[in-house]
């Protein structure tokens, strides 16, 4: 549907760091409104879309800029309250752990906090999949 390809649009903008950042604030903002149109309509999305939203939100995590890390931590809690048992959030882990050590406070802070927000919503089978793997 129409949706869809807007949902892709917004992605393709997330997937880089290289554009405008303003633009890519934007489409966080978006991300965040699909997310919870989707949580209210119980719509679906698709697989894809979840493999290349974490994709994207990981890339934005990697701004150098505060103002976008937080945006994207924001993003990042909004869809794994709103799928927690959907939300492969394994590469964003990664990249969270990473920036709740850096010292600019104004990065770290909203990764640990997104971070806390992750451990206790998503399954440990998805915080954790290679444990999930053993069992």
């Amino acid at each position: 549907g129409e949706e869809e390809g807007d949902g892709v649009d917004l992605l393709e903008v997330l997937l880089t760091i290289d554009g405008a950042w303003s633009d890519r604030m934007a489409a966080l903002a978006q991300v965040n409104s699909l997310v919870s149109k989707c949580c209210a309509t119980k719509l679906k999305l698709d697989e894809a879309f979840l493999s290349r939203l974490e994709r994207a939100l990981n890339a934005q995590l990697s701004d150098p800029r505060s103002l976008v890390v937080k945006e994207a931590c924001s993003v990042t809690t909004a869809v794994a309250r709103t799928m927690p048992d959907r939300f492969t959030a394994s590469t964003v882990i990664k990249t969270l752990i990473r920036l709740s050590h850096v010292t600019i406070k104004a990065m770290s802070e909203p990764a640990s906090e997104c971070l806390e927000s992750l451990i206790m919503v998503l399954p440990p089978s998805v915080l954790f999949p290679e444990l999930a793997a053993i069992a």
